[in-house]
């Protein structure tokens, strides 16, 4: 089984049962169904009418080949026509009525004999009369044919009220969800509210700034024409300034073949800063050196100075002890003299005492002698200079060779002023 065609269709109903009538009485929706049927010996093409609104009402008809032919001969259909694309021309029709081409009548329902049918005529108005392109008689299906219809279409019914209630269900849901989502709706169109009082006063205030805005705009306009007018001035300004521009680009062309003619010299300068800032390099670390030598020798000239005061004590206590030296030992020899003449008259048990005394008086003064010269050894040479240019100096250069050369004179100096300190 194919479907052909399945849809609800506009229809006219006559009451005139011997042919269509000009007065239109009623007009209804009704469905049709267009379907093929592979039967055990032919196929049958299957037209079927229903109306939504009334279960009870069924059209029917089966037609096969030999009905087609016979069709074909009382309507005076197309000899060509055959029976395979019999369908598909009732289905353009129905497209067509679809499309309010064609017209879709019932020209009236009727009892002949024992069989109840109704005609369904295709009608295609032209400009002067109306032609029926095709007309099928559809038997109304009574006793058994129409029960099983009726309980089809009462499953489907069952279906639909099952889900309808199903639908229901859902839709009490989404009402109740929707319920909640208008209670947070409603909150936030309060908020909104509020958010739209605040742009309403913001609103304002804008509208307040636009004005002044626009006035700002008129003034602006009349700056703008009066700079219009000062433009048209140095526009011909312009024009002397591009005759000026034409002789500064001779310049420009004279400046920069000079200024290749300069670019060895560029490059020599470059080098000669590049010594400079190495003979600054060198000099800052010769003043360096030098500061910390003169820290040095100043340092040492102090500690000399020192030693000399000492020295110079010690020199006059040396003196007054040789002198006290000179003097015990001229007592001494005297008293040698009179205790060989004692020693002589009395014996060697009555030698005086004041010659030992006279010895260890001499042996103290050895000693304080001593004492001196330990001090002046203890004078220091003057401290070696560090060296203000090292080995791992840069290769000399013209400034590099005059910043050594007067490194070296005050070198010197130093030097000869420490020989006369010392």
């Amino acid at each position: 089984m194919t479907v052909l065609f399945d849809q609800e269709v506009r229809i006219q109903h006559h009451n005139n049962q011997i042919g269509p009538s000009t007065s239109i009485l009623t007009q209804k929706v009704h469905r049709i169904r267009v379907e093929t049927v592979e039967g055990q010996r032919e196929t049958m093409l299957t037209i079927e009418l229903s109306d939504p609104n009334d279960d009870s009402f069924l059209c029917k008809r089966r037609i096969t080949a030999v009905d087609f032919s016979q069709m074909k001969t009382e309507q005076g259909l197309d000899k060509h026509l055959k029976f395979d694309g019999f369908g598909s021309v009732i289905v353009d029709l129905l497209n067509e009525a679809l499309d309010r081409e064609v017209v879709l009548e019932i020209a009236h329902c009727s009892v002949d004999n024992d069989t109840r049918y109704c005609r369904l005529d295709f009608v295609r108005k032209v400009s002067c009369r109306r032609v029926t392109d095709l007309a099928v008689k559809l038997p109304i299906v009574t006793g058994t044919e129409l029960i099983e219809h009726l309980l089809s279409n009462n499953r489907i019914l069952k279906d639909k009220q099952r889900r309808l209630d199903q639908l229901v269900f859902t839709l009490e849901n989404e009402r109740d969800d929707m319920k909640k989502q208008l209670e947070s709706e409603a909150e936030r169109s309060s908020q909104l509210q509020e958010n739209v009082d605040e742009l309403q006063a913001k609103t304002s205030d804008l509208e307040h700034e636009v004005t002044i805005l626009r006035t700002d705009v008129e003034m602006a306009q009349g700056e703008r024409d009066r700079s219009n007018a000062a433009l048209d001035e140095q526009s011909e300004e312009m024009l002397d300034l591009k005759a000026e521009l034409e002789s500064l680009e001779d310049e420009i062309d004279r400046l920069q073949s000079r200024l290749r003619h300069l670019e060895p010299l560029v490059q020599e300068n470059k080098d000669l800063k590049a010594e400079i800032k190495e003979a600054r390099r060198m000099i800052k670390q010769f003043h360096e050196i030098n500061k910390e030598n003169t820290a040095r020798l100043e340092r040492r000239i102090v500690e000399n100075g020192t030693l000399i005061k000492t020295n110079s004590d010690q020199e006059k206590e040396i003196q007054f002890l040789k002198k006290q030296i000179k003097d015990l030992n001229e007592e001494n020899d005297e008293l040698r003299i009179r205790a060989r003449q004692a020693e002589a008259a009395l014996g060697l048990e009555d030698r005086p005492t004041k010659i030992l005394a006279n010895n260890m008086a001499k042996e103290n003064i050895a000693k304080e002698v001593a004492k001196g010269v330990d001090v002046a050894a203890a004078f220091k040479p003057l401290p070696a200079f560090k060296a203000i240019l090292h080995s791992d100096s840069p290769k000399p250069t013209k400034l590099g060779q005059i910043a050594r050369n007067s490194a070296t004179l005050r070198h010197k100096k130093p030097s000869d002023g420490t020989t006369k300190n010392r």
